[in-house]
């Protein structure tokens, strides 16, 4: 899959809705209007065109961010105001009423009015979300994701426990990655790192066209924490995204890497990574894909970790 370009997309319109935390008797939405006309794309009944220039469709993303969402008086006039302005990325009307079913419910929970997150509805919910986005990208819809990321913001803010965001979590519990769009297949979509602020949890996006399948939580020599997001399964699909613990309540990006080990006198065709080492090697996958076989000795890739300033230190650069 080609990796598109992150269009950072920030929401507007949206101040109108936010006001002060729950107010159970003004929210004023039983009468409210049900009908909100959503872009044509939103109700997948644009027909792909075997001629289109995908280029010219790139899809559209919020800035994933760590927003106050108790300032929000109703959440769901606060869903509504982004449904006007950029639909709801789903086909069919029942999904989209799951959706807002399951918007009330997370309502209900923050304003003390339920006893439990709805953690099914939720995951549910991110699993419509993710079949509906890739299939819509799938078929040369243009996508735009605004709707479903700030769902998945607001559910990671209200979530009691990580668990129910994530597809893989760290063994502390407090960070996570989920490969959004996996619902639908298993190829790369949209990967998210999901990390324990003071209240709930923060979303950051990771990019198009990638996915996450190795989660790991190391440790320097300082004794400070960090967080691999990992894809080493092949060289179309290699990723490494470092994260480091600077604060009780500040996870920031430490170092990237995207521009896989490669090199014409090796025949491999995937990586391993041995974590107490923080190196990288090049293998082959056995016949059933389970296990990997080094063809060097010698590392392609070492991490260093030092804080902010950690790096990927590529020993086999691709060629240009």
């Amino acid at each position: 899959m080609k990796r598109n370009p992150h269009l950072s997309f920030i929401v507007l319109g949206l101040t109108a809705v936010i006001f002060l935390s729950c107010d159970r008797n003004g929210k004023g939405t039983e009468n409210r209007e049900k009908t909100v006309e959503t872009e044509n794309a939103a109700r997948g009944n644009v027909v792909s065109d075997p001629d289109l220039d995908m280029d010219e469709f790139e899809i559209k993303h919020a800035t994933c961010q760590y927003h106050d969402f108790d300032r929000v008086k109703d959440l769901s006039l606060f869903f509504d105001s982004i449904a006007e302005k950029h639909g709801i990325p789903v086909r069919y009307e029942e999904n989209e009423e799951e959706i807002r079913t399951c918007i009330s419910r997370i309502e209900r929970y923050r304003c003390r009015e339920a006893k439990f997150y709805p953690d099914s509805a939720v995951q549910q919910a991110i699993g419509i979300l993710g079949l509906e986005c890739a299939y819509f990208n799938n078929h040369a819809i243009p996508l735009d994701m605004t709707y479903a990321e700030w769902f998945l913001m607001c559910a990671a803010y209200y979530a009691p426990d990580i668990r129910y965001i994530v597809d893989m979590q760290s063994p502390d519990h407090r960070a996570g990655a989920l490969n959004l769009g996996q619902t639908y297949n298993y190829n790369p979509w949209w990967a998210y790192f999901i990390c324990k602020r003071s209240k709930g949890y923060e979303v950051k996006f990771l990019g198009d066209g990638t996915k996450v399948t190795s989660l790991f939580q190391l440790q320097d020599e300082q004794n400070r924490k960090y967080y691999l997001c990992s894809n080493n399964d092949s060289r179309l699909t290699f990723l490494q995204q470092l994260f480091f613990v600077k604060g009780d309540n500040e996870i920031i990006l430490a170092a990237s890497a995207t521009d896989e080990p490669s090199s014409e006198g090796v025949d491999f065709d995937t990586y391993y990574f041995n974590e107490e080492q923080r190196a990288y090697y090049f293998c082959t996958w056995g016949k059933d894909y389970t296990q990997k076989t080094k063809v060097l000795d010698t590392p392609c890739m070492e991490l260093k970790l030092d804080g902010e300033a950690s790096k990927f230190v590529n020993h086999f650069p691709e060629s240009e």
